[in-house]
């Protein structure tokens, strides 16, 4: 009758120590759960969302720089057999029919022609002729802008040897950025 006794006053301490040790697990995970949550508040205090209510307006001069850059990109790699052996002169003009009398595009398309070719500021004398051209085109009550950059490579006998364009138009229902 003892060993009954001691049997269940054993099995008790057992019972009693085991649950004492489960629940040290217990509110283990539970602390470690509340640091989690504490790291992603403080997180959160410090992440400042994209503003909604400002509306980030691009620029003309970003939009055609942008343009210019990829217009320029574009016609290196389709010309590349022109410039292979030597560099040849190019003279850069603005098209009469351009929207924009100091162009951005201008200046983005010279910089990345200018390791391919060597610019030229003189009217003769030029191996290639290069004409850009900038509109800015209206739709939708003229509320919003479609930016359009064309370029037109021409020989030393004003023959053009290729043209080239980019379109840049904001998102429909975006924050007018043109990204």
């Amino acid at each position: 009758m003892t060993k009954l006794y001691v049997l269940t006053f054993l099995s008790m301490l057992c019972a009693c120590t085991s649950g004492a040790i489960l629940e040290e697990k217990k509110e283990q995970p539970a602390k470690q759960e509340e640091k989690v949550v504490s790291r992603t508040k403080t997180e959160e205090k410090n992440y400042i969302p994209y503003p909604v209510t400002e509306k980030k307006l691009t620029s003309n001069r970003q939009r055609y720089t942008v343009l210019g850059s990829r217009v320029a990109k574009k016609m290196l790699k389709e010309t590349s057999a022109l410039y292979e052996n030597k560099k040849p002169t190019l003279k850069i003009t603005i098209s009469p029919e351009s929207d924009l009398h100091f162009d951005p595009a201008v200046e983005a398309i010279g910089n990345i022609i200018k390791s391919s070719y060597d610019l030229s500021e003189s009217a003769r004398g030029n191996d290639y002729t290069l004409e850009v051209q900038t509109q800015d085109f209206h739709y939708e009550d003229g509320e919003k802008v479609i930016a359009v950059c064309k370029i037109a490579l021409k020989n030393s006998e004003n023959k053009e040897i290729g043209t080239w364009a980019e379109t840049l138009a904001p998102i429909a229902n975006d924050d007018q950025s043109w990204w």
